[in-house]
């Protein structure tokens, strides 16, 4: 798993693009995300860009006291990550359709 150790990590922290390179460097790996952010958009993007594994922490409430409380999702934050991060792999795993009357060619 790519981590970043800050918590909560910024967007120019994330760097996802390490997705990328480890994909490469180990192509019969599983290669996935450790997610501190405080939010879902980090992880949506690493599913977008590759990451089959996604690490996160989750809190009942972000306003208790706690070490990774503000680097941590909410249950209905989990929740929202894992849908979306189900169509958003459904997405990408579907075949292409040429047929598609929205195609732009």
């Amino acid at each position: 798993l790519h981590c970043v150790t800050s918590y909560p990590s910024k967007p120019n922290e994330w760097n996802l693009n390490r997705i990328k390179e480890l994909s490469k460097r180990f192509p019969d790996a599983e290669i996935g995300y450790s997610d501190h952010s405080g939010e879902i958009f980090s992880s949506l993007a690493a599913i977008s860009i590759g990451a089959k594994i996604i690490e996160f922490h989750v809190t009942f409430d972000k306003r208790i006291f706690g070490p990774d409380t503000t680097s941590s999702l909410t249950i209905d934050e989990a929740k929202n990550l894992v849908k979306g991060g189900n169509k958003i792999y459904d997405s990408l795993n579907s075949p292409i359709k040429t047929n598609n009357i929205n195609t732009i060619y």
